[in-house]
């Protein structure tokens, strides 16, 4: 976790972002479309706080103006990195995640939600055995990128060169086509081995599917 960035929290009070199907990891940079006035709040209230939010799944993604008790409380603390409103009042930002942290209660629910959070804090010891899970996960991922036609392939180059487990795990666990429950499950295992090795469950599973998608689509045009 960046803690430059986030170690001047006001006693970790955060504007508490909701996504509807989908789960951002720390280590990752992505862009959001924000709409609704309760996000478009919090987003305003960020800018006034370092640009830091906190980043959360909501386990109904059809709830329209969910309370914290319809989110998942582990989620991601996030720096907006840019900024943009669209011409439908739409507005799209490009955010970076810093690192876990867990919602311990509630400061305010407004115009928008604010919430306490629990920085969680993650050891990036490494051994021969997280090394070889390392090594393991990179080359799951690898055949999961050459069977996946939505990603390209050029993804490995990006994560040859990790060294930390944690970040290895997150880059991947983030870029798979998995449901948005899995995904969660796996911001949520906080231990960098456990989650390799779920990781990897995941993977070959994944592999397995799409070998078998294959055989049947080859099968049928023939």
């Amino acid at each position: 976790m960046n803690n430059k960035n986030i170690k001047s929290l006001d006693k970790n009070i955060l504007p508490l972002l909701p996504l509807r199907e989908l789960v951002v990891f720390p280590n990752m940079i992505i862009p959001l479309f924000v709409g609704r006035e309760q996000s478009v709040n919090a987003l305003e209230e960020a800018i006034n706080l370092k640009s830091l939010i906190f980043i959360a799944t909501q386990r109904d993604p059809e709830i329209e103006k969910p309370k914290v008790e319809d989110i998942y409380s582990i989620g991601t603390i996030a720096k907006i990195v840019q900024i943009y409103k669209l011409p439908d009042d739409t507005i799209k930002i490009l955010v970076e995640g810093l690192g876990r942290a867990k919602i311990k209660n509630t400061e305010g629910f407004n115009n928008f939600l604010k919430v306490k959070v629990e920085k969680i804090k993650v050891k990036n010891g490494k051994n021969l055995k997280i090394e070889a899970l390392m090594r393991l996960a990179m080359n799951r991922f690898e055949q999961y990128l050459k069977l996946n036609s939505k990603l390209p392939s050029e993804m490995m180059l990006s994560i040859k060169n990790i060294e930390k487990p944690d970040k290895l795990a997150d880059i991947i666990a983030s870029n798979l086509v998995i449901k948005v429950k899995e995904k969660q499950n796996l911001l949520e295992i906080v231990n960098p081995l456990e989650r390799l090795e779920k990781l990897i469950v995941v993977l070959k599973k994944e592999i397995s599917i799409l070998e078998l998608e294959k055989k049947i689509q080859d099968r049928v045009e023939v």
